[in-house]
């Protein structure tokens, strides 16, 4: 099946090696045309350890790791944004690949300034927007205190085989500012998809006002899919205002 685009939202690597980055050059990123193939940063990518060894004082700076990883991807690491058009070239939606792998929570430097510059576009423009990060956003979302990952199905609120559960409403509390203002443009900002747990939840991220309060039953949908390698490839359609599809 042909795909306009295939974006892997982190962990490329078990951690920061010449080796697999060298491996994720060669196999993935180099297979890119037209960028075709886009690439989040995860957790993993800014680790000097192999899972599940005990860590070791690293020895890089987060500016070398930057580098390196830049050498070996397949777009700008730290943000990159796109706008896809139709097949009659009209502006369609606005995919934006974030970087929030570093900590497991924290994004890029500049990325506020970025995004708002992006989101107003879409805004100029009338498309929606597609965001792309390895760590889920929190949801503030009092019906899903209890989310359960499962590998068979989507549930959350229900007791499950699953040992633990993760409280989606402050699940990664490291957004700052960048999680506020993908929360206040809601009526922009359409998905969020992300990975990281490899597992397959569905959530609902809690829109706010202007004013920063929680508006009463408007949500970001968000998606966390399980890894390839796990079994799973999500596939999104995007439909233009019309009977064709995209």
């Amino acid at each position: 099946k042909v795909y306009n685009k295939t974006i892997v939202t982190g962990d490329m690597v078990d951690y920061l090696s010449f080796g697999s980055l060298y491996a994720t050059k060669t196999l993935i990123a180099d297979k890119s045309i037209n960028g075709s193939i886009l690439m989040t940063t995860g957790n993993h990518e800014f680790a000097e350890w192999c899972q599940p060894d005990d860590a070791v004082i690293e020895k890089m700076t987060l500016a070398e790791k930057y580098a390196l990883l830049s050498n070996s991807w397949s777009n700008d690491p730290t943000y990159y944004s796109e706008i896809l058009k139709t097949s009659r070239g009209e502006d369609n939606v606005m995919i934006i690949l974030l970087d929030n792998g570093r900590s497991s929570g924290y994004y890029a430097d500049g990325t506020l300034e970025k995004l708002q510059a992006s989101v107003a576009e879409a805004r100029e423009k009338n498309i929606p927007v597609l965001i792309f990060q390895h760590v889920a956003m929190p949801t503030f979302n009092e019906t899903e205190s209890k989310v359960y990952f499962s590998t068979d199905n989507i549930s959350f609120g229900t007791e499950s085989n699953n040992d633990g559960y993760t409280d989606m409403r402050t699940y990664n509390n490291k957004g700052g500012e960048v999680t506020t203002f993908i929360r206040k443009n809601y009526d922009v900002i359409k998905g969020v998809f992300v990975g990281h747990e490899h597992e397959q939840v569905y959530t609902e991220i809690t829109a706010l006002d202007d004013n920063g309060a929680i508006i009463d039953g408007e949500y970001i949908p968000q998606f966390t899919l399980s890894a390839s390698a796990y079994g799973c490839v999500g596939e999104i359609t995007l439909e233009a205002n019309c009977e064709h599809s995209f």
